[in-house]
């Protein structure tokens, strides 16, 4: 995950606020009814003009302008909408948050306005100033890391990087833990449960985040089923849970293989294979010891592939009784496509799998091929005992070693 670094207090805190832009304002929001307000006071800020907006999935939308008058005061009324909405002047900004029906008031200074940020006439506005406050201090400390984090984005500089990083928000993430626990209904708690995001990347999320995160979520779809922030959050964290949960089964995949440079020429053992099947469920090749097995690895947009799955199958058929079997790994990366050729090509045996990377499979490097279709031939013991086995060549060993 990129992780873009400015002096917006929304860099850090929100993942989903991740640059300044272009503003919008859809029709979704100008046909909302206006009952929230905010207001305030900046008087370095007099004559300028300060706005509301909400970041939407690749752009900012605005919600309201207004010009800062000679005192410093300004009033933007708003949609009745749960909101964490950034007020920005030129290039500074700060978070507030709305619950759908607030009129809040905040004070700050100008250019610097998250030093004494101060907003009010809102429910928990003591804790939601402390936490800002924390971020101010997090922020002016780690500052230099974090910009230098956004020039290298990876390398083992970067890693150091993010560890540090990570280790100083601890504070802050205890304390947004804390408040969401007592009350994951509040409209400050948008902006609570932002502090869990994974905004270092899912390697270094906590997964007991996610436990925090899906208590707010429940909450919120109880409280305010239609917000922004509701489905915003209820999409990015399936994905989070998804994508961690897929991260882990891959480590653990990639850590079953150990050595990938091992010797798979006749007469060595056959590396085991350790993928999932087309219903989600896992099967290794070890699986099948105790027969002789073709390791067919192919896939639904290899043409030379499908030509010769005719062979195989009838092959499998002529064979199956005698203790021959086939396992296909499929080089695919399109979950749709995969079945479909399973079905087409009437592969009858139960034993496909596949990691859906394509060419960045493990097995590619673990079977040392560069083209499909690639076979290998193992005996009842997991032997190599042939490769690239196809067409009249196949049927000609299988006769060997079955007869005719």
């Amino acid at each position: 995950m990129k992780f873009i670094v400015t002096n917006l207090f929304i860099a850090l805190f929100l993942l989903l606020f991740t640059r300044c832009g272009s503003q919008e304002t859809p029709a979704e929001l100008e046909t909302q009814e206006e009952k929230q307000t905010i207001a305030g006071r900046i008087p370095q800020a007099a004559g300028k003009t300060i706005v509301a907006q909400v970041y939407n999935t690749d752009r900012w939308l605005q919600l309201g302008n207004t010009t800062i008058d000679s005192k410093g005061n300004f009033s933007i009324k708003l949609p009745q909408e749960p909101f964490v909405v950034q007020l920005l002047i030129e290039q500074s900004a700060v978070p507030v948050v709305l619950g759908g029906k607030d009129s809040i008031f905040v004070s700050c200074s100008f250019p610097d306005m998250m030093d004494d940020f101060k907003v009010s006439n809102i429910e928990h506005a003591v804790e939601l100033n402390k936490m800002i406050q924390m971020n101010a201090v997090f922020i002016g400390k780690y500052r230099d890391k974090m910009t230098r984090l956004s020039e290298l984005q990876s390398g083992p500089e970067a890693d150091n990087l993010r560890v540090a990083i990570m280790a100083g928000k601890k504070k802050m993430e205890d304390y947004a833990i804390e408040f969401i626990t007592k009350y994951p209904k509040s409209a400050a708690t948008q902006l609570f449960s932002m502090q869990l995001f994974p905004d270092m990347g899912l390697e270094y999320w906590n997964l007991s985040f996610g436990d925090h995160l899906n208590s707010v979520l429940f909450a919120y779809q109880q409280e305010y089923p239609e917000a922004r922030f509701t489905r915003a959050l209820e999409s990015n964290l399936n994905t989070w849970l998804d994508s961690y949960e897929q991260s882990l089964r891959s480590e653990k995949r990639r850590s079953f293989y150990g050595n990938l440079d091992r010797n798979v020429e006749l007469g060595s053992l056959a590396p085991d294979i350790w993928m999932d099947k087309p219903d989600g469920s896992d099967m290794k090749l070890s699986d099948l010891k105790g027969q002789y097995v073709l390791i067919d690895f192919w896939a639904s947009w290899c043409g030379p592939c499908r030509r010769e799955n005719p062979n195989v199958v009838r092959l499998y058929k002529k064979y199956k009784s005698k203790g021959f079997n086939v396992f296909s790994v499929s080089l695919d990366d399109n979950a749709e496509n995969w079945q479909a050729a399973i079905e087409s090509d009437g592969l009858e045996w139960p034993n496909h799998v596949s990691d859906l990377l394509k060419w960045n499979s493990v097995v590619v490097q673990l079977y040392k091929f560069d083209g499909i279709p690639h076979t290998v031939l193992i005996d009842k013991k997991g032997t190599i005992i042939g490769k690239n086995l196809r067409g009249a060549e196949l049927e000609n060993k299988l006769n060997e070693l079955f007869g005719s």
